[in-house]
C-alpha cells in the first residue's frame, strides 16, 4: 500500500455493526424491564381499586337500608362469591352500640368491611360509623 493513497470506505465493518447491536439491546432490555414493573404496578393498582369499589358498595348498601335494628343480623358476615368477581371475598363486621348518658342514649353502629383478592398484598380495609336515625 502506497501512504499516499486514501482508501475510500463504504459501510459499515463487522465489528461497528455488532457493537451497535449490543447497544440496541441493552437500550432494549432497558426498555422492556421498566414497562414489565409498570405493567405490574397498574395489575396491581386495579386490583385495589376494586378492593376498594367492593368494600364502598357494601358500606353504601348499610347505609342506605332502612331497617336500622337489623342491620347486624342481615350484613354480618363473610361473602366468598362476589357476582362478576371470582377469586375476591369480602368480610363485614357489625358491632353495635348503645349507652344511656344523662344527655340521652346513644345508638350507633361501627361497619368494617374487608376485602381480599387476587392481585392484592394485604387485605383493604374501610370502617365507617353509622348512627341510629
Amino acid at each position: 500500500m502506497d501512504a499516499g493513497v486514501v482508501m475510500k470506505r463504504d459501510g459499515f465493518t463487522l465489528i461497528e455493526t455488532l457493537v451497535a447491536l449490543v447497544l440496541m439491546g441493552v437500550v432494549v432490555l432497558g426498555i422492556q424491564g421498566t414497562t414489565a414493573s409498570m405493567i405490574t404496578m397498574t395489575t396491581r393498582s386495579n386490583a385495589e381499586i376494586l378492593a376498594m369499589q367492593l368494600a364502598e358498595d357494601r358500606i353504601d348498601l348499610i347505609r342506605m337500608d332502612p331497617q336500622y335494628d337489623s342491620l347486624a343480623a342481615r350484613y354480618h358476615g363473610v361473602e366468598t362469591s362476589i357476582p362478576d368477581w371470582p377469586g375476591y371475598y369480602r368480610q363485614t363486621q357489625l358491632v353495635q352500640r348503645r349507652d344511656s348518658t344523662a344527655n340521652g342514649i346513644t345508638n350507633w353502629i361501627k361497619v368494617t368491611v374487608i376485602v381480599s383478592g387476587p392481585g392484592i398484598k394485604a387485605p383493604f380495609t374501610r370502617t365507617v360509623t353509622i348512627g341510629a336515625p
